[in-house]
């Protein structure tokens, strides 16, 4: 999705961790609506403040900054620039954000239920396709909006237009896809719910994007608070910089997975993830962030490492997790093989040397490239394919370890 960049200007007050207290300054800043990679600004001193000699040279100092409008921004300071004329003195500091939120209140009434629409990059496996409408609508979805049953949250995977005229007055139709969840506030204050509900919903996330093999994460939401009456109390609008929200991924998927890519597939996996204990979720999200890195790198030697490595650390976690007993000193072909065999997942790496039992060549080549043995024997071709059945089988294995009853769903595309 093209980036798309607002810019703001406000009044306000600002604090420098340190430095100054509350010090009156405009401030000018811009923002990146589809993301969270463009999030900077300027301070402008249009009138030297006397606290302007601790004002230079502050780089990489927090500051907190009330606007007017009822902006509350958090971030650190990246370089200043002095103005010196006759009669005209300026002081600019330029800073990067990394929260950024607006709260307006509507009613003294007390807020019971609680709508959050948490933006993430455009995936177009959640796009429902649109047609010409019909009428007066300009557009028309094609397909329902996707629902998951993620206890204890109920999510709707919306995909919506965003209609703006250019310069040449052509109707641009921008997609994006956001998350909504709708949920009860049991008594716990609005900003806290919304802090528990955003961590919840990075472990969906988490495990979502190893489902559709590209990592994603929220970068904003809109949080509408209602009280008994359905009548709206309050609104939240947040936006962070702490999670790395991932690129827009446009796909065509194959047939297969799209056939099982489904509402009941999915929040089954999902809750199967969530249901892990915390020391087991730590260990697998490790193993699931490498394993999505792979895609992105440039040389077959550290795509194979790095999918040899993931192979022999789920291995592990699924030896923890049966407790399984084995040889302190068994190596590293047999152990792989034995864990395989004991949860009855088929393997069929190629060996070596038919006469030398388990020798496969994956192992043989990541030993080659760990310690530099340059022996230079390998067949890269037959080795690539080796490799791509490692990388079906760490998905496999990975999916048996959340929930066995989907270890066959494959990748999205053929490219991984």
């Amino acid at each position: 999705m093209a980036e798309k960049i607002l810019n703001y200007e406000t009044n306000g007050t600002l604090t420098i961790k340190n430095i100054v207290e509350k010090i009156q300054v405009r401030c000018t800043y811009q923002d990146d609506e589809n993301s969270n990679n463009k999030m900077n600004g300027i301070f402008h001193f249009d009138i030297l403040p006397k606290e302007y000699s601790k004002l230079m040279g502050i780089h990489g100092k927090e500051f907190k900054y009330i606007g007017d409008n009822g902006v509350y921004i958090v971030g650190e300071i990246t370089g200043n620039s002095y103005l010196f004329q006759i009669n005209n003195r300026k002081l600019e500091l330029y800073f990067k954000f990394d929260e950024i939120e607006k709260w307006i209140g509507y009613t003294e009434n007390n807020t019971h239920k609680l709508d959050i629409y948490f933006d993430v990059p455009y995936i177009s496996l959640f796009d429902r396709g649109h047609e010409f409408g019909r009428g007066k609508a300009i557009l028309e979805f094609v397909q329902p909006s996707l629902n998951l049953f993620c206890k204890p949250y109920k999510i709707n995977i919306i995909n919506s237009f965003k209609k703006e005229n250019n310069y040449s007055n052509q109707i641009l139709i921008d997609k994006t896809i956001s998350f909504i969840i709708k949920t009860n506030l049991d008594l716990v204050p609005f900003r806290t719910k919304l802090v528990d509900i955003g961590k919840d919903f990075s472990e969906v996330l988490n495990c979502l994007s190893f489902l559709i093999h590209h990592k994603i994460n929220w970068y904003s939401y809109n949080a509408y608070g209602y009280d008994a009456e359905n009548k709206l109390t309050e609104t939240l609008f947040y936006k962070q910089r702490k999670y790395n929200c991932g690129k827009e991924l446009n796909i065509e998927e194959n047939y297969e997975f799209k056939n099982l890519f489904k509402s009941k597939c999915i929040s089954e996996i999902i809750n199967g993830y969530l249901k892990l204990n915390k020391n087991e979720m730590l260990k697998l999200n490790r193993l699931i962030n490498s394993f999505l890195t792979i895609k992105e790198m440039g040389y077959f030697e550290s795509k194979f490492i790095t999918a040899f490595s993931v192979l022999e650390g789920i291995c592990k976690l699924i030896k923890e997790k049966k407790k399984i007993k084995l040889n302190n000193n068994i190596k590293t072909n047999d152990f792989i093989s034995s864990i395989l065999n004991k949860i009855n997942v088929m393997h069929d790496f190629a060996a070596k040397n038919k006469n030398q039992n388990l020798r496969w060549i994956i192992t043989d080549y990541r030993n080659d490239l760990m310690h530099f043995n340059t022996i230079n024997e390998f067949d890269i071709p037959s080795l690539y394919d080796e490799y791509k059945k490692m990388m079906f089988l760490c998905r496999k294995l990975i999916l048996w370890y959340i929930n066995k009853k989907y270890i066959n769903l494959p990748f999205p595309s053929k490219k991984f």
